[in-house]
């Protein structure tokens, strides 16, 4: 996320975090200052890494708590993260709760109303889903961090920071619903199964609701990756 944010780069190769990283970005004309120069650590949420979240934690303004929208298990250890930060002295009202991957829609296990719920139980600040493949929300999702930290450091008054949330509110861009569509169609020159997720992962570039449109039209012939790539070559 942070690679995509602050360099326009996406590699779905791209190795987890070993320990501790971070990047430095500045903001232009932010609220009444002309620059405003942020760093954002990316810390490691691997069990055998959990020595160096205390320290990390100790001067932090805002934390931005990512999970995996295809994966339930990455939300498990919430409430242990959660208690490290009030231990660094930060409120939960400076945590926001992200769920990122919004583009792999077809792949979602966690829905919006159990990080809904998990935000409600621990006091937390919200929740934003956010895609590093196509940009979704990344750029609220810092700027509104952003903010939060300057209103901790006491740079902004509570009623501009209720006006700022309000208005990246507005900005956020919601995730496409996760659709109930048919599963499986067959390759028309072979006959196998085709699956909407292997679909998408072929086509990503398109965009999730007109992949939704081209997977449900009842007109189109749809050939496994196989038979396409013998399409081709003849």
């Amino acid at each position: 996320m942070l690679k995509k944010f602050e360099y326009g780069i996406f590699d779905p190769k791209t190795k987890i975090t070993i320990g501790i990283d971070f990047f430095t970005t500045e903001y232009y004309n932010f609220f009444d200052y002309k620059t405003v120069k942020c760093q954002f650590w990316d810390l490691v949420g691997a069990e055998r890494f959990k020595f160096l979240r205390p320290t990390a934690y100790k001067g932090a303004n805002c934390i931005l708590l990512v999970t995996d929208l295809t994966r339930l298990n990455t939300l498990d250890n919430i409430e242990y993260f959660v208690n490290i930060a009030k231990q660094a002295n930060i409120k939960p009202e400076q945590i926001i709760l992200v769920g990122n991957k919004t583009d792999l829609f077809y792949l979602q296990t966690v829905n919006r109303g159990y990080l809904s719920s998990i935000v409600e139980k621990h006091g937390l600040l919200g929740f934003i889903e956010t895609s590093a493949r196509n940009d979704q929300n990344l750029e609220v999702l810092f700027e509104l961090a952003t903010g939060i930290a300057m209103h901790n450091k006491g740079f902004i008054r509570q009623d501009s920071l209720e006006s700022f949330k309000l208005d990246i509110k507005k900005r956020i861009k919601e995730p496409i619903i996760k659709p109930y569509v048919k599963k499986i169609r067959k390759c028309w020159k072979c006959g196998n199964n085709l699956y909407f997720y292997e679909f998408c992962d072929s086509n990503i570039n398109k965009g999730e609701k007109r992949l939704l449109e081209l997977w449900k039209s009842p007109y189109l012939q749809f050939f496994c990756c196989n038979c396409f790539d013998k399409l081709k070559i003849s």
